[in-house]
């Protein structure tokens, strides 16, 4: 028994994404991640070095709810010591405190252009269209497969190449 023709030909796109070297840019894509559960905070950073993107994605904050990523993004920035902008910014939706729906509604109010992405356990439609709604680039169900992880990622940083060159 083989396999069909859309099969092979998706095993081979897979196999083109594992074996490319993620674009390397001269500094990393930094990220935020907004993410309450510990494991998969450990799960994240495992598969960035698992996948090779650690060379090109580095997380510069990390919040445990909702409250704590808005404060950052509303606050005024030390002038001393000012935080480095977000390239992207990845959100869970269910936080403790305020939801991952209101940091995506901060986030893309204060900066449009900075790339959002869900990245939850939820698999509701009602989820995915609210995320649409609020401008979210990318709603994608928690997978940490490496393809998958490395296609998620990739995507966001061709939207933060696209809108970086917009801005040049």
């Amino acid at each position: 028994m083989g396999c069909s023709r859309s099969a092979v030909h998706d095993l081979a796109i897979t196999r083109h994404f594992l074996t490319q070297s993620p674009r390397v840019p001269k500094e990393k894509y930094k990220l935020i991640l907004v993410e309450d559960s510990e494991d998969d905070v450990v799960l994240f950073e495992l598969s960035l070095k698992r996948t090779g993107l650690h060379e090109s994605f580095e997380i510069i904050r990390r919040f445990p709810n909702g409250d704590e990523a808005i404060r950052y993004f509303t606050e005024s920035p030390s002038m001393i010591d000012p935080p480095p902008p977000a390239d992207i910014v990845i959100v869970d939706i269910k936080l403790p405190g305020r939801s991952g729906f209101d940091v995506l509604v901060t986030a893309r109010k204060l900066n449009p252009k900075t790339t959002t992405a869900v990245f939850t356990s939820s698999v509701l439609d009602q989820d995915k269209k609210k995320a649409d709604e609020l401008g979210a680039d990318l709603f994608q169900t928690k997978d940490f497969e490496p393809d998958t992880f490395y296609r998620f990622l990739h995507f966001l940083a061709r939207i933060a190449d696209e809108r970086h060159a917009k801005r040049l």
